[in-house]
């Protein structure tokens, strides 16, 4: 080939580049390296949107953990709670029902939970946690608040115990 058949060498190459007694071969020049910064201002509204996002879903998960600490101190003593029933049956259903009253105390308007009793009280503690205390625990829960927790069952005690504490976990106010 010679060197009419080659095309046109570009004028920014100066004589003898390339390969030695090649001088068909042009050799190509690499482009700058692309940058890993951002070129254009959306990258940045977009970073600092998604840190604000962050920021947010931290304050908000802080919030909830503080927000939410009466039902983890309520489900730690009913834990206890469920460890005594065995040794002093009356005064830990007794207990169960005051921490029943304490936990929905702890979220609640005072004024709007205090006064409650009997079908008042199941009443509020159905529209609040809908499901939570199955038809024997509400029963449980009467008879205990009419001080005669001696004339439960055994089963009884125990579907109380878990109606507190699916109370406990599913209330929304």
């Amino acid at each position: 080939m010679d060197d009419s058949q080659l095309p046109p060498r570009p004028s920014f190459l100066p004589p003898g580049f390339g390969t030695v007694g090649h001088q068909a071969f042009v050799e190509i020049i690499p482009a700058a390296p692309v940058p890993y910064t951002p070129q254009t201002s959306g990258w940045y509204v977009l970073g600092g949107v998604l840190l604000l996002s962050i920021a947010r879903f931290i304050q908000l998960a802080v919030r909830s953990y503080r927000h939410n600490a009466y039902r983890r101190a309520a489900l730690a003593e009913l834990s206890k709670l469920r460890a005594s029933l065995a040794t002093d049956r009356e005064v830990t259903l007794r207990h169960t029902a005051s921490l029943l009253k304490r936990s929905a105390l702890a979220v609640f308007p005072r004024g709007q939970v205090a006064p409650l009793s009997g079908a008042e009280w199941l009443e509020f503690l159905d529209r609040t946690g809908p499901g939570a205390l199955s038809p024997t625990a509400k029963d449980a829960l009467i008879t205990v608040a009419l001080d005669a927790p001696a004339q439960l069952s055994r089963s009884a005690d125990h579907e109380l115990l878990d109606g507190v504490e699916r109370w406990v976990r599913r209330h929304r106010a």
